[in-house]
């Protein structure tokens, strides 16, 4: 595992009496599952996904996408960047695109 100053994204998870997850890692995937009921059975449907990653340009992106199973592919709810190398006084620090059109 590389050095703590070249981690670029970190998790932290508390699922209650079942244990809690702390990790930091250069790449994240995380997804969020709820139950659901389809054809007369109970499911864990993946609802929420979570996609961290380094850009080329060195940026630290994170992507936060929807799933319905009613839908054909996920929906991009919003996208986070943040330049970490970047020491000038007019990067902005964190900058967020929320995407329009959510609530299909």
């Amino acid at each position: 595992m590389p050095p703590n100053d070249q981690l670029k994204f970190q998790v932290n998870c508390d699922a209650g009496d079942q244990g809690q997850l702390r990790v930091a890692s250069e790449s994240l995937v995380v997804n969020v599952g709820q139950t659901i009921v389809r054809d007369g059975r109970a499911e864990i449907w993946d609802s929420v996904i979570i996609k961290c990653s380094e850009e080329p340009d060195g940026s630290c992106t994170v992507h936060v996408l929807l799933c319905n199973p009613d839908w054909e592919e996920p929906m991009q709810l919003a996208c986070l960047r943040s330049y970490p190398d970047t020491d000038s006084p007019n990067q902005v620090s964190l900058s967020c695109h929320l995407t329009s059109g959510v609530g299909r």
